[in-house]
């Protein structure tokens, strides 16, 4: 395919890096991906155990159009540590990113955590967000419900690679052979069975660089404390995508919790049957076609 000049940049104008820059946010550094001037701003939240770079499958796209920000949350990646982990926590760093370090009308596209906190930011910042895609917001899934889930079982697994030493390669066998308890059938499975190795290697590099107690307050079901959910849905003023994977398929957004969320007549969703809870991984093309189509109608 040829490249278009009438639809983007033409080839020897386009820059595509993105820099890691450090921003002081509530007295610790904020790492952020941040790439060149091609556009509007497009904020990028990952999910939770996450970092930036679970984004790169959609940043060739992204960064045509948009000038990206994309940042580890507080405790992962190249960020600070820090001594609480809630999921208000995460909003306040962005709060405090969108008004202190970007400037004019932006869009943000969040995962999972990543979904719940670009929510808030959209609620917080009416006058600022003109366009929200949310991809499986767990809700409740990860808050009193969890024990009923295999997340239990999981987010155990990850606290333990994270604090766990050793190369890799113990790492990656640690995690692969770790069985996940559901309770919803009673039976366990390995990692392994359930998450090709590529995924699993990539997994293991972001949980090296995760601080263990970010699992703390979701195992003791306390993450969500502090944060209402459908407050922050249920005042959202900018168009809103919202992309809900298969609970069947590992999934974390409930069709409950959905049609509640879009009670809320700014918010169009857009259902992935038989699609895991990363939307953006298992149907790239497709989550790529919803958000260029919704980003260029903003």
């Amino acid at each position: 395919m040829g490249f278009r000049s009438d639809v983007c940049l033409p080839p020897q104008r386009l820059k595509l890096m993105l820099v890691e820059e450090p921003r002081q946010i509530h007295h610790r550094k904020l790492n952020v991906a941040i790439g060149p001037d091609n556009g509007p701003p497009l904020l990028l939240l990952h999910g939770v155990t996450r970092r930036w770079q679970t984004f790169l499958p959609l940043l060739p796209q992204f960064v045509l159009r948009h000038t990206v920000y994309a940042l580890d949350h507080r405790g992962h990646g190249q960020s600070d540590r820090a001594d609480s982990y809630l999921v208000k926590d995460y909003c306040d760093d962005v709060f405090e990113l969108v008004r202190d370090h970007m400037t004019g009308p932006l869009r943000v596209y969040g995962h999972s955590l990543g979904a719940m906190v670009a929510a808030a930011v959209a609620a917080e910042f009416p006058d600022r967000v003109v366009g929200a895609i949310l991809e499986d917001p767990p809700m409740e899934t990860m808050g009193e419900r969890i024990v009923t889930t295999p997340l239990m079982s999981m987010f155990q697994a990850y606290r333990d690679v994270a604090e766990a030493g050793g190369s890799d390669q113990d790492r990656l066998e640690r995690i692969s052979n770790w069985e996940i308890d559901n309770p919803q059938d009673n039976s366990r499975r390995r990692m392994a069975d359930m998450r090709d190795q590529a995924s699993l290697r990539f997994t293991v590099s972001c949980l090296k660089q995760l601080d263990p107690h970010v699992c703390d307050p979701i195992l003791e079901r306390v993450w969500l404390k502090g944060f209402d959910g459908n407050a922050a849905f249920d005042a959202i003023q900018c168009p809103t995508m919202l992309l809900q994977a298969d609970i069947r398929s590992g999934g974390m957004l409930t069709d409950d919790d959905a049609v509640r969320v879009c009670q809320n007549k700014m918010i169009t969703r857009e259902q992935f049957l038989s699609t895991p809870h990363q939307i953006h991984w298992a149907e790239t093309q497709q989550v790529l076609n919803l958000s260029t189509n919704f980003l260029e109608s903003l």
